[in-house]
């Protein structure tokens, strides 16, 4: 008999708050591995805290954070980039100064240390062909949907076990959040 498999992120009771205010309360998720799992709700029902919380950036009050099956509740955000979970927040973070290559190959860089980087630049220009066109451009002169191509694309270069999008398809052009959804959803698939 075969033992069961290490869910690749579970989130255990967990409880946030800024201040004197919940924002999360015994929260409970499960993300088998090779599945996407969403979460919905109304805004200011706790969804971004939730994500970030999970990647280290909100402390939590209670409960667990495990991924792969090891607890990172307390961990810093680095250490659970570096365990596996790749963060993309609403609010499109790119660094302006730099170009688009530049900041996909800081990407890289994460995805390199982990010993398994198996997203390249060429396939998440393949994936965002509007990157490819702005290559060696300023990301200041890269519109709020190109923006958010670029944080996904960095964020799969990082090689995650767990890809955390919050708001994914915001800035999006009409028609892009379904490819983007399908772009993400195939690295899921992808071997190892």
């Amino acid at each position: 008999m075969t033992a069961p498999a290490t869910a690749a992120l579970e989130v255990r009771g967990l409880s946030a708050a800024y201040g004197p205010v919940t924002a999360l309360d015994g929260v409970d998720v499960t993300v088998e591995r090779d599945r996407i799992t969403a979460v919905l709700g109304a805004n200011g029902a706790g969804k971004s805290t939730l994500l970030r919380t999970i990647s280290g950036l909100v402390p939590s009050r209670a409960g667990e954070v495990l991924v792969g099956g090891v607890d990172h509740t307390r961990s810093p955000a680095e250490r659970i980039a570096r365990a596996g979970v790749a963060h993309v927040p609403e609010g499109r973070g790119v660094i302006t100064e730099l170009t688009v290559d530049e900041n996909l190959r800081l990407g890289a860089l994460l995805g390199a240390t982990r010993r398994r980087t198996d997203r390249s630049l060429d396939e998440v220009y393949t994936m965002f062909p509007p990157l490819a066109e702005r290559r060696r451009r300023s990301c200041d002169t890269l519109s709020g949907g190109e923006r958010q191509m670029l944080v996904i694309g960095r964020a799969l270069l990082c090689g995650p076990d767990v890809l955390l999008l919050d708001e994914p398809s915001l800035g999006l052009a009409r028609g892009w959040p379904g490819r983007s959804s399908a772009c993400c959803a195939s690295s899921w698939a992808a071997p190892a």
